[in-house]
């Protein structure tokens, strides 16, 4: 069990709910005020109790700040490579939600 999955299922034990995605989308534009929304959206989907239409917000959300670490790096960066190795669980994911 990680870390994350204790304290979701503390969370789900004390009767805690899921963030929405009215909660998810004002987390994440304050973030992004900070230039921090990639990295907050990374550690949402690592750790956050989050209802499905605010994880799919979140998945597109981080798939975005990634797209863009590609856009602005050549293909032989570091940054550009770890990008798209962070990508593919994501599109992964995100095919899964279509075929639902």
């Amino acid at each position: 069990m990680t870390n994350g999955d204790y304290w979701r299922n503390r969370a789900e034990q004390a009767g805690i709910a899921p963030r929405t995605l009215a909660d998810v989308k004002a987390s994440i534009e304050q973030a992004r005020k900070s230039g921090s929304d990639g990295e907050f959206a990374a550690l949402m989907l690592k750790h956050g109790r989050l209802t499905d239409d605010a994880r799919e917000y979140v998945l597109l959300a981080r798939i975005e700040a990634l797209q863009a670490v590609q856009r602005t790096n050549p293909p032989s960066s570091a940054a550009w490579q770890n990008a798209s190795k962070e990508l593919a669980p994501l599109f992964a994911e995100m095919a899964r939600r279509s075929k639902r």
